[in-house]
């Protein structure tokens, strides 16, 4: 099936299945889905800010943006996790550590893909 044909919880299903074959735990993995935008002109990339509240994709968006651009990930943001949230950090942590996720976690992130673009970073 066709990308573009794909309702957004289709996209979402397939994301998160794919994080899964790669060796990802499933509850991470959802997290990790919602931790990206999926509409607007930021869809694919992480949210701008971190998730709120006791979500466990800001355990997600901290592993992953850490990657993508540290500058925007505050050592307080971590250190306020909750338990559970911080264990998803550490799982995807992990992961991208070993490899599993691939690289190139600078493309996760709009405003670095700019300065990027521009040379600046």
């Amino acid at each position: 099936m066709n990308v573009e044909n794909m309702t957004e919880g289709e996209r979402k299903a397939r994301f998160t299945g794919m994080l899964v074959s790669y060796g990802l735990d499933p509850v991470c993995a959802e997290a990790c889905t919602r931790a990206l935008s999926w509409r607007g002109k930021n869809g694919g990339f992480l949210k701008r800010t971190k998730p709120s509240g006791n979500d466990l994709a800001a355990g997600a968006w901290c592993a992953l943006m850490l990657e993508a651009n540290p500058l925007k990930v505050g050592a307080g943001g971590v250190m306020m996790l909750s338990d559970d949230a911080r264990a998803v950090y550490r799982e995807v942590a992990a992961a991208i550590d070993a490899g599993k996720l691939g690289g190139n976690f600078w493309k996760l992130d709009v405003d670095r893909v700019k300065l990027e673009q521009l040379g600046v970073y």
